[in-house]
């Protein structure tokens, strides 16, 4: 586990009230994926697969779960109906099961993280080009930080082989996948099936502020004011750029 994980911020726009509900009031924004900036992420999708004996398991569970005041008897009774009429390959149970699954995704809620706080190209992204700031965050098992998901980078599309029974294992499947193309957000995610909207934050968690290479003289006075209001107060730091390297270097200061 990560010891740390970091937030991107920028300053500007409605980014400068975010900042100040994060810093001094402790509220973060859990966004719904439906927001999300790339229009792969978090997508369902559901093939047909499987065979009948798979389909006819899965619906028996199906049944049970949803269907309680059921016999057993009646249960698998409707179950054989299905597989005979061959209800369960047809192609509009895909397309709604997709529908579906995608309501459930955009339904939830997620915080998204990084896993270095010297990613040139997620400066540049997400912190206003070099002007705006990262928070580091304390990483381990406590309710909220704790639930962070490590991202899968893939080149291949994720999908699900209907049938499944389970409605978390769909969910699931596309919530922590990203194209192998962003790979260098090395991204974590806190997923809260509660649904988007802001959260407290425990205060102890937020342990340093790291000002962004760029970022302006009166940006830099906001956010220390903003620091001193903390307690406990976290660090500090700043980012600067090497000498003759694509890189900068995270540093301390007063």
């Amino acid at each position: 586990m990560a010891e740390h994980l970091y937030k991107y911020r920028t300053l500007d726009g409605p980014g400068r009230l975010y900042a100040e509900r994060l810093l001094v009031h402790n509220e973060v924004y859990l966004s719904s994926p439906r927001s999300f900036n790339d229009p792969f992420d978090s997508k369902a999708r559901i093939v047909e697969g499987g065979t009948d004996d798979q389909h006819r398991s899965n619906l028996l569970k199906l049944y049970s779960r949803k269907r309680p005041e059921m016999t057993e008897d009646a249960r698998r009774e409707r179950v054989e109906e299905i597989i005979r009429s061959g209800r369960h390959r047809d192609p509009t149970i895909y397309e709604e099961t997709t529908k579906k699954t995608q309501a459930a995704i955009d339904a939830v809620g997620v915080f998204c993280l990084a896993e270095t706080p010297a990613s040139l190209l997620m400066w540049a992204h997400y912190a206003s080009s070099h002007s705006g700031f990262c928070i580091q965050l304390l990483h381990h098992d406590e309710p909220f930080l704790g639930r962070a998901q490590k991202v899968e980078y893939s080149v291949t599309y994720p999908c699900i082989v209907y049938p499944v029974d389970s409605d978390d294992a769909k969910v699931d499947k596309w919530l922590p996948t990203k194209a192998d193309c962003w790979k260098y957000d090395a991204e974590w995610r806190v997923i809260h099936r509660a649904g988007p909207g802001i959260y407290e934050l425990t205060p102890d968690l937020l342990t340093g502020i790291i000002f962004g290479s760029r970022m302006s003289e009166a940006d830099r006075a906001q956010l220390r004011d903003w620091a001193l209001q903390r307690k406990p107060r976290p660090q500090l730091y700043e980012a600067r750029p090497r000498p003759q390297e694509f890189a900068i270097d995270i540093v301390a200061i007063a």
